[in-house]
């Protein structure tokens, strides 16, 4: 339930090298923003591979944030 934009890297040259510059060499890599940050990339976390505990814990600290 949590918003989230996927973005396909083969498509998205941009995407590419952001992920590329953050020393990933697989997909998928998850990035984790504070919507709400006023200052820097706002970026929270950032990982790796197929991790859906991950993901369930950002997704559940990202509603939690948002009530």
């Amino acid at each position: 339930g949590a918003p989230y934009t996927k973005v396909d890297v083969t498509e998205d040259d941009v995407a590419y090298a952001f992920v590329k510059n953050m020393g990933y060499q697989q997909v998928p890599v998850v990035v984790v923003r504070d919507r709400h940050a006023t200052t820097g990339d706002n970026i929270v976390e950032h990982w790796s591979g197929f991790n859906p505990d991950r993901v369930k814990r950002a997704a559940t600290a990202t509603l939690e944030a948002a009530q």
